[in-house]
């Protein structure tokens, strides 16, 4: 009965208008403080405008309401259920949809900084210093409803639906209360759902699918990459990128300290296609990401993304011994990635305001580390033992010391051998 209780803070009205023309008078002390510089001339100068954003932020923030949690509700943690008092009626409402001083603070932050004005430091005291919780604890209240529901034997519990219950119909408004319901069924779907999982079950379906994906490689390789497909060391190089990324992905969804569009999947084709051709580049690419789309949580659009993104990269003309080139070809992925999410979320959410802009700095991050191929084919070239355009030019480099020493004692052999090596090099590309 206590633990299901949902204690009463007080809405104070009074505490918005009070602490909106605290913000007033703060910007207005601010712009005719004597020592303010040419810098602050655009906060004198539009203060109007200034103070319009102020007013209209912390109207928002006390509207949504900002709560102070009582020490004896701390234990149960940021995200309760509480019964609001505003006037003459109550409503049940879950603290986590409302501010707390640390939350009114983050959001007043990135308003501004999201906002066309400049974020001056006495603009920004001057709205934080307004901010006040407008959401108290009421001791006397709560202690008097608890005796009551004691007393009557009213049982609360936290968004509990009865069976067969509509909690809402199509097309009806979502209160706190029903998104509450919502929450709740949905909790006790997946928890009852967890429950009759098998666990062995799962691991056999994910071992079904890779083997599929896994076989299908190989025998790609096989049938056209036959020496690599014979040769162990470089289908050792073809398996660890998958079991590479595999373990990856696995890590970041689990722990989710980044996000999937972060990881620069890019980086594989890239490397491939400098040691062997672009199909057999594109197709390692598509494995990769075959096996992370079912191993995140991500939809079609993750899918989508990564491998357009690796068409481009295989496309694109990815030389690293052209430093200009290679940077050129980063910079197309950067397009591609941006532009594509930006299309699948116009489609998604048919406005500019539902953009998930997170996501492009996500996206931005993860071309900025697909720069790592750059020296990660050194790396694998010495580790694996292949040969890239790389070490061929740091071999022709007439700074070495055989090379120098045969341009002095025999010039001609020099020439001579250039030529051959010229010509053979075209004959190669002529005959692919």
């Amino acid at each position: 009965m206590e633990q299901d209780f949902r204690p009463f803070y007080v809405l104070d009205p009074d505490v918005k208008v009070r602490n909106i023309e605290k913000f007033k008078g703060l910007l207005s002390q601010a712009v005719l403080k004597p020592e303010i510089d040419s810098t602050f001339l655009e906060l004198a100068k539009n203060s109007e405008q200034y103070e319009l954003f102020g007013e209209r932020l912390l109207a928002h923030i006390y509207d949504k309401g900002i709560i102070k949690l009582d020490q004896k509700h701390l234990a149960n943690g940021e995200d309760q259920m509480v019964e609001v008092i505003s006037t003459n009626t109550v409503e049940t409402k879950q603290t986590g949809n409302l501010f707390n001083r640390r939350s009114a603070t983050g959001i007043v932050i990135d308003s501004l900084s999201a906002s066309p004005l400049n974020s001056y430091q006495e603009f920004t005291e001057s709205i934080l210093e307004s901010i006040e919780p407008n959401l108290i604890y009421n001791d006397s209240i709560t202690t008097s409803r608890y005796e009551d529901a004691l007393a009557n034997d009213i049982t609360y519990s936290r968004g509990m639906v009865p069976k067969g219950t509509v909690i809402v119909t199509r097309g009806g408004i979502v209160t706190d209360t029903v998104f509450t319901q919502l929450r709740s069924l949905e909790e006790e779907y997946l928890r009852r759902v967890s429950k009759n999982k098998n666990s062995l079950l799962i691991f056999i379906g994910y071992l079904i699918l890779t083997s599929i994906i896994i076989g299908v490689f190989v025998a790609f390789l096989r049938l056209h990459s036959e020496p690599v497909y014979k040769s162990f060391r470089q289908l050792s190089f073809m398996l660890f990128w998958i079991i590479l990324y595999s373990y990856i992905v696995h890590w970041v969804v689990k722990t989710e300290v980044l996000n999937l569009y972060a990881l620069p999947f890019c980086i594989v084709p890239i490397v491939v296609k400098n040691f062997y051709n672009a199909r057999l580049a594109l197709f390692i690419h598509i494995v990769i990401i075959l096996i992370a789309s079912f191993l995140s949580p991500l939809g079609y659009e993750f899918t989508f993304i990564q491998i357009l993104a690796g068409i481009i990269a295989v496309l694109v003309n990815v030389k690293t011994r052209h430093t200009s080139s290679f940077f050129f070809s980063i910079f197309y992925l950067f397009l591609v990635y941006n532009i594509t999410y930006l299309g699948l979320s116009l489609i998604r959410e048919g406005n500019i305001d539902g953009l998930d802009i997170p996501i492009h700095g996500w996206l931005s991050l993860n071309v900025f580390l697909t720069l790592l191929s750059y020296p990660l084919i050194p790396l694998m070239e010495r580790f694996f033992g292949f040969t890239s355009d790389i070490t061929l030019v740091e071999l022709s480099d007439l700074d070495k010391p055989l090379l120098r020493q045969l341009s002095i004692k025999a010039p001609g052999t020099l020439q001579h051998s250039l030529q051959v090596a010229n010509l053979a090099e075209a004959a190669a590309n002529a005959i692919g």
